[in-house]
């Protein structure tokens, strides 16, 4: 199967390097053809042009661009496109609709996210087998996207298009909230005079304790024991040291209660 890529982020680096093995890395598409030239010279297949070189397109066209300039990418990609070609864009909240004129030509059209961070490139290739990603789109679409996921960690969830910013939030939440709380423990553990290594060590036990028992069962510390008065003093100190996120501390020990109320269950 023929796979082109438009953009030459860590994104496309990760699925090229992946793929190359098992699929026809055909063009490597940028806006500058020396940066598609030398992605294609690290990777060791592949030709690399600009938008400008581009004759024709079959196959999987990859557009691992920036959110905001996928519709743009693909309005001029799909110029070249021939029968049954299929676009696939890594979004995780915008729906594969955004290619708007793909069912009418008869091509493939889906969005492929990965349930990742792609911080480290290297721990991304290291960890393929534990990726699980969010798929949406039309039947061609989502078969050619099961035939990449296989290709990877054979992990995967179908999402309707309605339900992709409820499932992009959830990963929001997951992911970028959590730095947040790692920063303020951070911030918290350094006023205490200790070092910020316990932040992450307490992190990565509590995550084997919700792998290992569930996100509710796992929940410890104050709420859990209903220790009110170390919840109200506590409270005092988040507000002293974080003034402008006082409503934050308060919000968490409401979500904390709900949390033990369904882990009692």
């Amino acid at each position: 199967m023929i796979v082109n890529f438009a953009g030459t982020g860590n994104v496309s680096k990760f699925f090229a390097k992946i793929l190359s093995d098992d699929f026809d890395i055909r063009y490597v598409i940028s806006r500058k053809r020396e940066k598609a030239e030398a992605f294609v010279k690290w990777l060791g297949k592949g030709q690399g042009i600009s938008y400008e070189d581009l004759s024709a397109l079959e196959g999987i066209v990859f557009v691992f661009v920036p959110d905001r300039y996928i519709k743009q990418v693909y309005d001029v990609l799909k110029e070249k496109a021939k029968a049954g070609t299929v676009f696939i864009h890594a979004s995780g909240y915008l729906p594969s609709s955004i290619f708007h004129d793909a069912d009418s030509k008869g091509w493939g059209r889906a969005s492929l996210h990965p349930n990742f961070s792609f911080s480290d490139f290297q721990k991304a290739l290291e960890r393929r087998r534990d990726i699980i990603f969010g798929i949406e789109g039309n039947g061609l679409g989502i078969e050619s996207c099961i035939k990449i996921v296989n290709s990877i960690s054979g992990k995967y969830v179908v999402i309707p298009e309605d339900k992709k910013p409820y499932y992009h939030l959830a990963a929001v939440v997951a992911a970028n909230f959590l730095v947040g709380l790692a920063y303020l423990s951070k911030r918290l553990y350094e006023i205490s005079g200790v070092e910020s290594i316990p932040t992450l060590h307490l992190m990565e036990t509590t995550v084997e304790n919700m792998k290992k028992i569930g996100i509710e069962k796992a929940l410890t510390g104050p709420v859990a024991r209903g220790e009110k008065e170390i919840i109200r003093k506590e409270g005092e100190i988040f507000e002293k040291v974080f003034p402008e996120y006082v409503d934050l501390y308060w919000s968490m020990v409401k979500v904390l209660k709900e949390v033990k109320k369904h882990g009692c269950h």
